[in-house]
């Protein structure tokens, strides 16, 4: 995962392996149409990701659950031609536990269900401890250094020991493993606490201006990201860096966090502040692969902080969220970027390259496959 096409190309070679450029649109379509199905059956969910819920079958018998379960495996495989794996357990981290045996082996035919104790224990005792659900890397490693190599190591520790170590979440996490239900079933989507956007260039860019586009672009991105979660950011994180796989090349990695006076959502303003930022970060004679941006510190839009030395006052920020209303419903309706500040440009000079694009088949009536 993540690594470069460039350094498996005698693998692709080899194995004929069929390769694809990233179609956003064609995902967020299909991880959409999943969910709708998956909706059906369960009234009571939680949107975790692009490609994962849970659901809550609370009352359900376990024969009536896994029925339902091998049901949504096949209409998704038939209807939509996706495979999709589900597992089932007391607790969300004991269920990532079993969605991961129903993924990794084809005898569970896309189903695993622990509901018994020698289940569970059997299933921990083969899943490495990195694998399980909000540990990580970091924790991890500090784990194994404590001779924890599995899941079940990790149930066997002092829960004294775990709280130390890991705070109030590692217990969580260590408790949901004894299947005992920690982390509550979200159904109203939080707002973030942060929003990134951010991508790599399609060709390494040394200029500043064409930077700043593919920056503005990202910017205008996260600021329709904070209006439809209807917040207001006060500080922009900035980053830039040159591509860690060019070993030729000077390498640089530089970043930046700007408070802003004024907590805002304004595509106009938050394009403003992230060009002065990079402008502070960027250093001429090095090949750019990458540069993106964080909003963060958000807040409701019904309760941000105004400053009274703010030169932009109370009424040119009321046309401000007006615009960028309008903005939004002509976008929604006509297609993204169908109206943009001119500061992002036409990206021909720093999109992703997507040579191998694949076409978008439920998404654009030119695409549709045609049986002959």
């Amino acid at each position: 995962m993540g690594t470069p096409i460039f350094e498996i190309e005698h693998l692709v070679k080899r194995y004929d392996i069929k390769v694809f450029s990233s179609n956003f649109t064609l995902i967020a379509d299909l991880s959409l149409r999943v969910k709708s199905i998956l909706k059906r059956f369960c009234p009571s969910y939680e949107n975790y990701s692009i490609d994962e819920i849970f659901m809550d079958f609370t009352g359900f018998t376990t024969e009536k659950v896994e029925s339902i379960a091998r049901d949504l495996v096949r209409i998704i495989g038939v209807g939509l031609g996706l495979p999709i794996s589900i597992g089932v357990a007391s607790s969300k981290t004991l269920a990532k536990v079993a969605t991961w045996y129903a993924k990794k082996f084809k005898g569970y035919k896309g189903v695993c269900i622990i509901d018994t104790e020698e289940k569970r224990e059997k299933a921990l005792k083969k899943i490495d401890v990195n694998e399980v659900w909000g540990i990580g890397n970091q924790y991890g490693y500090k784990l194994k250094k404590n001779n924890v190599k599995t899941a079940y190591d990790f149930t066997q520790m002092p829960v004294k020991w775990v709280r130390k170590q890991m705070t109030v979440v590692g217990e969580r996490t260590y408790r949901e493993l004894l299947g005992q239900p920690c982390f509550e079933l979200e159904a109203e989507e939080k707002p973030k606490k942060n929003i990134m956007v951010s991508r790599s260039f399609g060709k390494l860019i040394p200029d500043f201006e064409t930077i700043a586009e593919a920056l503005s672009s990202y910017a205008a991105m996260a600021a329709a990201k904070l209006r439809k979660q209807r917040s207001k950011t006060k500080k922009l994180y900035i980053f830039l860096e040159t591509s860690p796989f060019r070993k030729d090349l000077d390498w640089l990695s530089k970043s930046v966090e700007i408070k802003l006076p004024v907590p805002t959502s304004s595509t106009i303003e938050i394009i403003k502040y992230a060009k002065e930022a990079l402008r502070a970060i960027y250093e001429e004679g090095y090949m750019f692969k990458i540069t993106g941006i964080m909003v963060q510190e958000l807040s409701p839009d019904t309760s941000a902080q105004l400053n009274l030395y703010y030169p932009l006052r109370p009424e040119k920020r009321k046309k401000h969220d007006a615009i960028m209303i309008v903005a939004d419903n002509i976008n929604t309706r006509f297609g993204r970027n169908t109206l943009y500040p001119v500061a992002q440009g036409d990206g021909k000079r720093w999109w992703i390259k997507q040579e191998k694009l694949p076409p978008y088949w439920s998404t654009r009536l030119s695409d549709i496959p045609v049986a002959m």
